[in-house]
């Protein structure tokens, strides 16, 4: 398939799930799509800031949030959703690969019991947003999906 066939189709796929929740909604997900799908390589660490840029100064936060979390689902597959933490050992943030720590970040934070992934320290709220970092990278399919051809 094409890439602006593919991104069509995507658009489209979105405009059919979209169309009844909001067109502010449906716009801040165009726009994501439009930037992450030009030199989609050179954009494997986009923070919320970074992504922010991108969307029509209007946009709610919530709004934002919910469409970047939108473009991570399944059916959707554009954004992958990554986390790295602050491992003091080598002073520096590091990439959580694991799928085993990936899931205890999302517990973590879905529970409210925040647990640094690498040192297993007990951390505040405030503390864990200070240390473990989420971050999003165009996900493997889109980024086939736009060199298929």
């Amino acid at each position: 398939m094409a890439r602006s066939q593919y991104l069509l189709e995507l658009k489209s796929k979105l405009e059919s799930q979209l169309e009844e929740v909001s067109t502010e909604m449906l716009s801040a997900c165009l726009n994501l799509i439009d930037y992450v799908s030009v030199a989609p390589l050179k954009k494997t660490h986009l923070t919320f800031v970074d992504l922010y840029k991108h969307v029509d100064e209007s946009t709610s936060e919530d709004i934002f949030y919910s469409a970047v979390f939108h473009l991570t689902k399944k059916n959707i597959n554009v954004l992958t959703q990554k986390f790295e933490a602050y491992n003091s050992v080598i002073d520096r943030y590091e990439t959580i690969l694991d799928d085993e720590d990936i899931r205890e970040i999302l517990n973590s934070i879905a529970s409210g019991d925040y647990v640094h992934p690498l040192s297993g320290d007990t951390l505040t709220p405030e503390e864990f947003s200070q240390q473990v970092l989420t971050f999003f990278s165009p996900s493997q399919l889109f980024v086939s999906n736009l060199h298929a051809h």
